[in-house]
């Protein structure tokens, strides 16, 4: 039952963090329009009373009012990529933990204790095909790498991915049991020192 509790907690908090730390990173880079592309942030300098405050209700053009609007789509499509990272992850992890346990059944040896890296192997692919397969469908047609600088757009992505698979590394290390800790690469060693 230990073991349960602890292959079920162990991606649940991992792949919280993972998200807190996402949250945290889109609340501090969109709150300016340095993340926007250039074409889409180069306005008109405003004339007469107008504020030059883009942010303002009493901006001088469309344009500038809409940069707050790009900024709002922006987050929301990020945050959604990293509650797609995180899902998926956590998903992966768990289906994981449930084979593992299924599997170490039928352990009887320390050569046996790699039966389920092939397991491992394959709930890496499919969460990176999973992660890959919801983009293309629910963050690009959003549009936001449109309105995004190229550079950081990817960056974040990129980045979002790579963490979440090596959120998924930490979760199944943590999550295996001492029998099948082989069966999840590092893990082993990790868990003697």
């Amino acid at each position: 039952m230990n073991d349960l509790f602890k292959g079920l907690l162990a991606p649940i908090i991992v792949f919280a963090i993972l998200m807190a730390v996402g949250w945290f990173a889109i609340d501090q880079s969109t709150g300016s329009a340095a993340i926007l592309d250039q074409s889409v942030s180069a306005v008109s300098a405003p004339s007469g009373n107008a504020t030059a405050d883009p942010f303002a209700d009493d901006a001088a053009t469309p344009a500038e009012g809409q940069i707050q609007t790009y900024l709002d789509d922006i987050a929301a499509g990020l945050f959604n990529w990293v509650v797609i990272v995180s899902g998926a992850g956590l998903a992966s992890a768990v289906l994981w933990f449930g084979i593992s346990q299924r599997l170490q059944r039928n352990v009887v040896a320390p050569t046996g204790q790699t039966i389920a890296f092939p397991a491992w192997v394959l709930c890496l692919i499919v969460y990176a095909a999973v992660c890959a397969i919801f983009y293309f469908y629910f963050i690009d047609p959003l549009g936001i790498n449109e309105t995004m600088d190229d550079t950081m757009f990817w960056a974040f992505v990129g980045l979002a991915a790579v963490l979440g698979l090596g959120a998924y590394w930490i979760a199944t290390a943590i999550a295996a049991s001492p029998v099948m800790k082989p069966s999840v690469p590092l893990a082993a060693r990790q868990a003697r020192s």
